[in-house]
């Protein structure tokens, strides 16, 4: 915003329908410039000490020149001095003219500020014709949080209220404030020199999706939109042991670009659709998918046979289609769709899924009673062995596609920590629980505690 020749201020101005002139007409500030130059020009004229000498800037340049130019008469015309200012054309008053805060302190994110408000005078002119469209790179420059969070919001609801004819900005950004603040349908994520824009006619998003997203991809999520690979995971223990395992084998996630998202539940579907393309982008327009590693870390959620033989747990459960069956003809029950979504799944209780029985069909004591002759079992390896595979084998089946580059891990034992317990460092596992949970935790007293776990 500095005076000079190639100032953008004056650019800017130039631009803004303020200083449209039409044809045979002068400016209103060529018109003040004018008559400040004709001042200027009569100060050279004009005595500047209050005696009777009466001297003149331009009186006394004429003394020297009439010695110089040894004049006969004071009548002789020629080489008589007076003083000229520039013509006051409106290109220069403009370029003379310079644009500050009050502040004389203010800081570089001020100035910004200060610059982006300039130039949006240019999208104040309703007459513009063709299209309008204002690139920033950067906007977040030199501009905290709050500030970035402000500037953002404001010109979302501007964009909004003056509509088409106000343009379309385009802008690049490294803030994940930003990315977490402008609406998922208008970003366009760049990984590998290619644009993926996230609106749904290129991602597999569904409507209701966005809406959920706009809500919880927060500034610690967005991260995800600016690393070289991403890892999603369901809640705080992931998010504090998968960082703590790459570094110990000698893997930092920073040092790869990679970023841990934390989901807190196992809600991953939105979260992952963010990395799938559509069907009309991979195969109508050709494209390729978005080849952004993306690993999806579950729990397996399917509790162990000691945790069943040692609290002497009885579960309930149909195990397969044929009891099914049996058990409908016996109750004189017609077989209905939901019912089969009952097999296979395991209750705690017999209350529990008798419910279920009755939320399909009205059943009556007796048939209560030849329900509960088929659903009482103990618990076998082999059943927990068959789920674990069917459990992973959905999850991959539900996540995994052609149009992403996403994997699905799940932890081979009821949880990632359950899983860790059961490796060769459990031992560490425990200890560390044991610090965690003392404020001196190698105490004489509290040394005893450690050794139940560690031996």
């Amino acid at each position: 915003m500095q005076p000079g020749i190639k100032s953008r201020l004056a650019q800017i101005l130039q631009g803004h329908e303020a200083f449209n002139v039409s044809e045979g007409n002068i400016h209103k500030l060529e018109e003040v410039m004018t008559e400040a130059n004709e001042n200027i020009k009569a100060f050279f004229d004009t005595p500047y000490k209050e005696d009777k000498t009466e001297k003149t800037i331009v009186k006394e340049i004429t003394t020297f020149l009439e010695e110089f130019f040894n004049k006969a008469s004071e009548n002789e015309k020629g080489n008589t001095p007076k003083f000229e200012v520039s013509p006051a054309r409106l290109n220069s008053i403009l370029r003379k003219l310079s644009l500050e805060l009050d502040d004389k302190a203010s800081g570089l994110g001020s100035l910004n500020l200060l610059f982006i408000a300039a130039e949006l005078l240019l999208l104040d002119n309703e007459n513009l014709i063709g299209p309008v469209i204002t690139l920033v790179e950067e906007i977040e420059a030199h501009l905290h949080p709050q500030a970035q969070l402000r500037l953002i919001k404001f010109l979302q609801k501007n964009l909004m209220e003056k509509g088409e004819s106000h343009g379309q900005f385009i802008l690049t950004t490294h803030s994940t404030v930003l990315a977490a603040s402008i609406e998922l349908e208008n970003l366009i994520l760049i990984h590998n020199k290619v644009a993926y824009p996230m609106n749904s006619k290129f991602t597999k998003l569904e409507l209701e999706d966005y809406d959920f997203l706009q809500r919880f991809l927060d500034v610690t999520k967005s991260n995800l939109f600016f690393a070289r690979g991403v890892i999603l995971v369901e809640g705080d223990a992931e998010n504090l042991l998968i960082p703590a395992i790459a570094e110990s084998i000698n893997r930092p996630l920073h040092k790869y670009g990679v970023s841990i998202v934390n989901i807190g539940s196992t809600a991953f579907k939105r979260y992952a659709k963010i990395f799938s393309r559509s069907d009309f982008w991979t195969k109508e327009l050709e494209l390729p998918f978005l080849s952004l590693p993306v690993s999806l870390i579950t729990d397996m959620d399917i509790k162990p046979i000691s945790y069943y033989k040692e609290n002497e747990v009885i579960v309930y459960s149909i195990l397969n289609i044929e009891d099914l069956d049996e058990i409908l003809e016996r109750c004189n029950i017609e077989k209905q769709e939901e019912h089969e979504e009952i097999v296979g799944i395991i209750y705690t209780t017999e209350k529990k899924i008798i419910k279920k029985f009755k939320d399909i069909s009205l059943i009556n004591e007796e048939q209560e009673k030849v329900i509960s002759e088929y659903v009482q079992l103990e618990m076998t390896e082999d059943y927990i062995s068959k789920k674990e595979n069917e459990k992973i084998l959905k999850i991959r089946g539900e996540y995994e596609s052609d149009n992403s580059n996403l994997r699905v891990f799940v932890a081979p034992k009821w949880t990632l920590e359950y899983s860790i317990a059961l490796s060769n460092v459990k031992k560490l596992l425990a200890e560390s629980i044991h610090e965690s949970r003392f404020k001196e935790p190698y105490s004489d007293k509290n040394k005893k505690k450690i050794r139940i776990f560690t031996g």
